[in-house]
């Protein structure tokens, strides 16, 4: 019996632990998305455009509004998305980086900012909020290259190129898992029903499911995860080498604004050179002028200005 009441007592101390300000649920959503991290900006500008797209869908429904693409009813996810096509993506460039913020349903973008967060955690124990950006990004980047170069590549493809888009975090979420993955190859991760399993087995069973999903009905998704986990892959190798892609990155901007300051020095220096040299020559038409005046008219001809600019330079 005293061993129930034990029990009994240490349930409830969990439970009013569980129900006390420590555990509590919106504190904790407000702390995370007001922190410093980039991790809950990326998330929060991820769910926005979503929000964004779910109310130009209800608009779009009510007022009959046909989309430019039959693939795609959405007017604002159209705009946003990557296109295969090269001329389409000539006429939208802004694609290139817009579609990696842009989903098509809430299950889609709720798998997506989960695996974001859940890697994303990870990466930021190992990289900075900068490096975090510059993998998303980058990532996100190389996703659309393999999408865009794969659908234009491959004949299985060809035909789709001409009206294929591309939606979806994917490619950047799987660079920061590669990256994460490459950093810490070994941190155990505890899945459901499985157990731990070091990370990088993780990192290498997604990567060959999507190889192997390529014959589905995704492929362009896929293509971009792979795009994006190969810069995953660099980055984080890169990284254990110590050379850092950022700081390069932040090398190169010092060195062109070095570069750009002395230019403007050099340049201010041939203004004032040259202001300078165009007021010696004005000084010294004047002076001519007045040494004619002197020779035609006598010195008594002279003004007053004319007497002091002729006696200063008499001077010098």
């Amino acid at each position: 019996m005293a061993g129930f009441r034990q029990y009994w007592q240490n349930a409830q101390n969990q439970y009013n632990n569980y129900g006390s300000p420590k555990f509590n649920l919106g504190d904790r959503i407000k702390s995370f998305f007001t922190s410093d991290s980039m991790l809950p900006k990326i998330i929060l500008v991820n769910i926005i455009v979503w929000l964004i797209a779910l109310a130009v869908d209800v608009f779009s429904f009510l007022f009959n509004i046909a989309s430019p693409n039959a693939a795609i009813s959405n007017h604002f996810i159209y705009y946003l998305s990557l296109p295969s096509n090269i001329g389409e993506l000539l006429r939208r460039p802004w694609t290139l980086v817009t579609y990696m913020f842009v989903h098509h349903n809430f299950s889609h973008i709720f798998y997506n900012m989960l695996v974001l967060y859940l890697g994303g955690t990870i990466f930021n124990r190992y990289f900075s909020n900068r490096q975090f950006l510059t993998t998303y990004i980058i990532g996100g980047l190389f996703g659309a290259i393999f999408f865009i170069g794969g659908y234009n590549f491959f004949p299985a493809f060809i035909e789709e190129s001409r009206y294929a888009v591309a939606i979806g975090a994917s490619a950047s979420v799987m660079a920061i898992l590669l990256a994460s993955a490459m950093k810490a190859p070994n941190l155990e991760i505890s899945l459901f029903l499985i157990g731990k399993v070091k990370f990088k087995w993780i990192a290498i069973f997604l990567l060959v499911i999507d190889f192997f999903s390529l014959t589905g009905g995704n492929a362009g998704g896929h293509l971009a995860h792979i795009g994006g986990a190969l810069w995953g892959v660099i980055y984080g190798g890169l990284d254990k080498a110590n050379f850092h892609v950022g700081d390069m990155v932040n090398r190169l901007i010092q060195k062109e604004k070095q570069r750009k300051k002395e230019n403007h020095f050099k340049q201010e220096a041939k203004k004032r050179a040259k202001a300078e040299q165009k007021a010696k020559k004005e000084k010294q038409d004047k002076i001519d002028e007045i040494l004619k005046k002197i020779s035609k008219s006598g010195y008594s001809s002279l003004t007053k200005e004319e007497k002091e600019l002729f006696f200063s330079n008499s001077n010098r």
